[in-house]
């Protein structure tokens, strides 16, 4: 665990991104508490790998990664939590296809987006939500 905030990037994962699909492998910097919910102790960074093998939208347009670790524990995160601090992957053999899947994220992410805006509006014409 580090005190400072670690860059992900180097060598093996050269390239940063904001932007992960299903199929990157990553590098992320995430933060490490101790303590309770209540009263957090913030003990420092620490650096994880693994591969992206399942992500989704929920309800209200939330994208969650399903991140398998080298030790093969799946991590489930929110892509607020991962974007917010360093992200790097390593590049795919065949960019294209990436290029392709993140096509079809970014679509199925607009349409949630769009689904998740009209049920707040039909909440808010009923009176459940100002």
């Amino acid at each position: 665990m580090e005190d400072t905030f670690p860059i992900a990037i180097n060598e093996d994962y050269p390239i940063s991104t904001n932007d992960i699909v299903c199929g990157d492998e990553i590098r992320w910097t995430e933060p490490v508490f101790e303590g309770t919910f209540r009263k957090p102790v913030f003990k420092g960074y620490v650096m994880r790998e693994g591969k992206v093998v399942r992500e989704s939208y929920g309800a209200m347009a939330q994208h969650t990664f399903t991140i398998q670790t080298q030790d093969g524990k799946k991590l489930l995160r929110k892509g607020r939590t991962l974007y917010r601090y360093s992200v790097a992957r390593k590049p795919w053999e065949d960019e294209d296809m990436r290029h392709l899947v993140a096509h079809e994220k970014h679509v199925r992410g607009a349409r949630a987006k769009k689904q998740a805006a009209e049920h707040k509006e039909w909440l808010r014409s009923i009176g459940e939500m100002v």
